[in-house]
């Protein structure tokens, strides 16, 4: 057996660049703003819809991005 037969039929095509696998954590933090009350003055149910924004960091996402610079 030689090259990446063990893993099944090798795709056809130019070869890719290179690959990277990544190890490490992932931590998605979700994040929004209420628009119509501010979070402080919530001392009952509200609800409200708005858009919410989604950050991702951790050790994996910090890897990742330093292996395609």
């Amino acid at each position: 057996m030689s090259g990446h037969e063990c893993f099944g039929t090798v795709p056809e095509g130019p070869p890719a660049p290179f690959s990277v696998a990544v190890i490490g954590d992932v931590r998605v933090e979700v994040r929004a703003r209420l628009r119509e009350q501010a979070f402080e003055d919530t001392h009952v149910d509200h609800l409200e819809f708005t858009p919410i924004d989604a950050v991702l960091a951790g050790t994996a996402i910090n890897f990742a991005k330093q292996a395609v610079r």
